[in-house]
């Protein structure tokens, strides 16, 4: 079987990003996954990632698993849906933990710093100068 002599997608896209002066890239990241199990062979990740100022993020992955190595040269459409994903994770993560921070708050009966009084809508902080005591719904 004949193998081409053009480079393949992996290259080209690192070789249009090498030198071009809208171009800023990260150092290369190595990480090594291995198992805990001993089930497996390890694995190791190469990740760099390229910003263009106008194209934007493009992201150059290579496996090694053993004697196969697989290498990914990830667009910017790719790139910018996984920032997206990982962002909606974490608002949901924020959210959750803030929703069980309150209730936590309300159960033990911690009065929240917007609460309003009851009798005639004021904060607690404007409400000291009034005779009435500062009533609000747990």
């Amino acid at each position: 079987m004949e193998q081409s002599a053009l480079p393949d997608l992996y290259d080209r896209q690192l070789a249009n990003l090498q030198g071009v002066p809208d171009v800023i890239k990260s150092s290369s990241s190595v990480v090594r996954v291995v198992p805990t199990l001993g089930i497996g062979g390890s694995q190791t990740f190469h990740v760099q990632t390229y910003k263009h100022r106008e194209r934007g993020d493009f992201i150059f992955l290579e496996v090694v698993e053993g004697e196969r190595a697989i290498r990914l040269a990830l667009p910017p459409e790719i790139a910018a849906t996984i920032a997206r994903q990982r962002e909606a994770l974490i608002a949901r993560a924020r959210s959750r933990r803030a929703k069980a921070a309150a209730d936590d708050r309300k159960r033990r009966g911690v009065r929240p710093g917007f609460a309003k009084c009851l009798e005639c809508g004021r904060s607690e902080a404007k409400h000291k100068a009034l005779a009435h005591p500062f009533t609000w719904k747990a």
